[in-house]
């Protein structure tokens, strides 16, 4: 393979022996291309990986089939929130993810996501949306250790909210259920082979039932949409 694309030097940087994940040699390397002073010096060169040569081609690593994602960060209430103060939009707030992967060898697989999203409104009240829901997932793996998610669910979603002075002395309070939609895209480096860190971008769309008596404007949907920008700690195995 060296040969067929222009090389004349392969350094093998990992071998892995068959075991109960793959029944093969899984092996890695940097295809290289020497010139003949180089093919000299090599053998006083072997303890860098490149052999001072020009690296032209890097085969890039397996996909990891299973991966465990925990992320925290800030997020945007982007549709207009009708609260008894008036409507508000674009309020901030925090977002907390448990996420779940499994791939094939090509990166193509299935997810679970959950999702936890809380935002007070000063000393009046508070919000807090939930998602829960399986989703469709594509990964790609490169040779520099960075692995490039995107997913698309659906899922069951559940608002809550609550009403009082101060954010732990609330006198009224509803939840109602629904569906939701989530699409996310994210990256990650990977620390070693068991453990990396990553960012994401995540937006839900929670869409309930209008409560009786309520009223839209045209082209308006009863329920909310956020996006968030969060970060964390990724296990693969």
């Amino acid at each position: 393979r060296t040969a067929e694309i222009g090389g004349n030097g392969l350094y093998l940087t990992e071998h892995r022996l068959p075991n109960a994940r793959s029944t093969c040699h899984q092996v890695w390397g940097n295809m290289l291309y020497l010139t003949d002073h180089e093919m000299g010096d090599a053998p006083t060169m072997a303890q860098q990986e490149t052999f001072g040569a020009e690296v032209f081609y890097r085969e890039r690593r397996n996909i990891t089939s299973d991966v465990i994602m925990v992320s925290v960060g800030p997020s945007l209430i982007t549709s207009k929130v009708v609260s008894p103060r008036g409507n508000e939009s674009k309020k901030g707030g925090v977002d907390c993810l448990l996420e779940f992967e499994h791939v094939n060898g090509k990166g193509i697989g299935f997810g679970l996501n959950v999702k936890y999203n809380k935002t007070t409104f000063d000393d009046y009240g508070y919000l807090q949306l939930y998602y829960m829901g399986p989703s469709f997932v594509y990964n790609y793996v490169t040779s520099m250790n960075w692995r490039w998610d995107l997913a698309v669910g659906i899922g069951y979603a559940m608002y809550k909210d609550g009403v009082g002075k101060g954010n732990n002395s609330f006198y009224g309070m509803q939840t109602q259920s629904g569906i939701g939609f989530m699409s996310k895209i994210g990256v990650d480096y990977l620390l070693s082979d068991r453990l990396g860190i990553g960012v994401e971008m995540n937006g839900v769309s929670h869409n309930f039932s209008k409560p009786d008596g309520f009223q839209l404007e045209k082209n308006e949907r009863y329920g909310f949409h956020t996006f968030s920008l969060t970060a964390g700690l990724r296990f693969y195995f």
